[in-house]
């Protein structure tokens, strides 16, 4: 299982991230991922965000897309 989760995201917070990562203490089959300026979608921003944001045209950072191809590829085979 893999987590990610963008500290900017208002919507599931770091909070909720770190509730996951309580919950699921102790599971060898999960990762946790936490990327500082990422928001709800993955996108790179600064400062406190706002709903208008997500209006903007942009794209999931690349290091999203790899850690998720790393995932992917290191769970390859592997059953829970």
């Amino acid at each position: 299982m893999l987590i990610l989760q963008g500290e900017r995201d208002y919507q599931v917070t770091r909070t909720d991230f770190e509730l996951w990562k309580q919950a699921l203490a102790g599971r060898s089959n999960v990762k946790f991922n936490l990327y500082s300026q990422l928001n709800h979608l993955f996108m790179a921003g600064e400062g406190q965000i706002l709903p208008s944001e997500y209006l903007t045209s942009s794209h999931v950072v690349q290091v999203v897309v790899d850690d998720v191809a790393d995932w992917i590829t290191s769970s390859a085979g592997k059953r829970p």
